[in-house]
């Protein structure tokens, strides 16, 4: 039997689809839908992605049920029917971007047609997305699932990002069967990122408390590397000086010598590394209860597995790349995240702001990816005067074209 693959999907971290719940709901009244089928997930997937047994919608807290709303309770929720835009790779370019867009068909029921009705409202409020404080949201975060969880692949949920409602949900039938109103409804969701995103199954913290203390100097492995002749240059007709091109001058503030940090040094194994997918980083640093400063993280790859204390120590001109952040605000969080390619510091009490992101030397930083199974070295550094509790988190996750 093939899975079902449009029975469950989220929407900003709210349940939409749930076939399993419905079904389960429905049962309770002996009722089938009796039009267009729902298909009900793999029974693995239902336990992974909710929290079955479903009894009713007041004692299970459905995510619909509102208290104030009574009416909400006697809502039995929506079933998928068909997804599709997932399974191939999006070409439609829009104000040059390329585009993903998901028509989807749902079956809203419930024990009247009010209940129904506000169904509806709930699906086109939640499809709303999530309250933003900057007032610039490119959109939501969309989980779908691509399979049934196996022992080899027990992940088979992807996330979409900077999806939002290209089509607000329409109702395109309605019938009753058994006491119980169904409605067919369809929307359309677009996705302005071409890839799906596995949930990372690599995940490197560095704290300051268990970190190595030393002195640092972030210039040091640029700009002791040497010029690299190209191997089929002539040696009695060299080739011509490239001319440079100028570089923009170094922010005063960018850290230029040495000072006392906290270091860390992780290592990805190869094997965590696919070979054909990229894995794109999502850096998460919290500053604790003190501000936190010159955090730098930085990425080395380690095609033939050595210790990465060793190929720091004797190559820095390893580097791949790296990203610093002068400084977190006590109490915020800065988060770099590389599906989007866009980074954002939530300050204590909620207030929203873009960090200066410095990449290498402290010129422009570039958003990395990584593949070709080559292990990686990850380090991570923050000024001395860091609170204990000051965090950074590295998160790798893959990107799909399809699946």
């Amino acid at each position: 039997m093939i899975t079902d693959r449009a029975g469950w999907m989220a929407f900003d971290g709210t349940e939409v689809i749930n076939s399993a719940r419905l079904a389960a709901y429905l049962s309770n009244f002996g009722c089938l839908t009796g039009g267009p089928t729902i298909c009900v997930p793999c029974a693995d997937l239902v336990a992974e992605v909710s929290d079955p047994p479903f009894t009713d919608p007041v004692g299970d807290s459905a995510p619909w049920y509102d208290p104030a709303i009574p009416v909400s309770a006697h809502f039995l929720g929506i079933g998928g029917v068909d997804i599709e835009g997932l399974w191939m790779q999006p070409s439609d370019v829009v104000n040059g971007v390329i585009v993903r867009d998901m028509s989807i068909r749902v079956i809203l029921a419930g024990r009247s047609e009010a209940a129904v009705s506000y169904g509806l409202a709930w699906l086109a409020m939640v499809l709303n997305g999530s309250f933003c404080p900057t007032g610039s949201c490119i959109g939501g975060q969309m989980c779908v699932a691509v399979a049934c969880p196996t022992l080899e692949a027990p992940d088979p949920v992807r996330t979409l990002v900077d999806v939002s409602a290209l089509e607000k949900p329409e109702v395109v039938n309605i019938w009753e069967a058994s006491s119980i109103t169904f409605w067919e409804v369809e929307f359309v969701m677009r996705s302005r990122n071409s890839g799906m995103f596995q949930d990372s199954a690599i995940q490197l913290v560095f704290n300051a408390q268990s970190a190595e203390r030393m002195t640092i100097n972030l210039l040091e492995a640029y700009e002791n590397c040497g010029v690299v002749t190209p191997c089929a240059t002539d040696p009695e007709c060299p080739r011509p000086a490239v001319p440079e091109v100028p570089q923009a001058p170094i922010d005063p503030c960018y850290p230029t010598g040495d000072f006392e940090a906290y270091r860390q040094i992780v290592s990805v194994d190869g094997s965590s590394v696919p070979s054909w997918l990229e894995l794109v980083p999502v850096i998460t640093i919290s500053a604790g209860g003190a501000n936190l400063r010159n955090v730098t993280v930085r990425f080395y790859q380690n095609p033939l597995g050595l210790s990465c204390e060793d190929l720091i120590t004797v190559d820095p001109c390893t580097a791949c790349t790296d990203v610093t952040v002068l400084f977190v605000p006590s109490g915020g969080q800065t988060v770099i995240d590389g599906r989007t390619s866009r980074a954002q510091t939530i300050c204590l009490g909620g207030d929203v702001d873009v960090p200066a992101l410095y990449g290498p030397g402290g010129r422009t930083f570039s958003w990395p990816s990584f593949s070709c199974g080559y292990g990686l070295c990850v380090e991570a550094s923050a000024a001395v005067g860091a609170d204990v509790e000051a965090e950074v988190t590295v998160e790798l996750y893959t990107r799909w074209e399809a699946a």
